[in-house]
């Protein structure tokens, strides 16, 4: 989805909110489940693996993770 049409759907949602509409959003994107989610579930493997407020997985989960990444091959052009 363009960036446009992502933030008019996350507008849309919103509103829905706001009108005590419940709406199920599936989305990878953390940013877009912080912005628009009462709460969050984070899935791995098929299973549910915490279910809270974006509050409560910050505080939680949102420190001490650190990602190294090291290439496998080094594509010279």
């Amino acid at each position: 989805m363009d960036p446009v049409s992502r933030r008019s759907l996350w507008e849309i949602i919103k509103k829905l909110k706001r009108d005590g509409k419940s709406v199920l959003l599936c989305t990878q994107f953390l940013d877009e489940a912080d912005e628009l989610g009462d709460r969050v579930a984070v899935l791995c493997k098929g299973q549910f693996f915490v279910i809270g407020s974006t509050n409560f997985l910050k505080k939680n989960f949102g420190v001490g993770y650190h990602l190294i990444v090291t290439p496998k091959y080094l594509f010279v052009r």
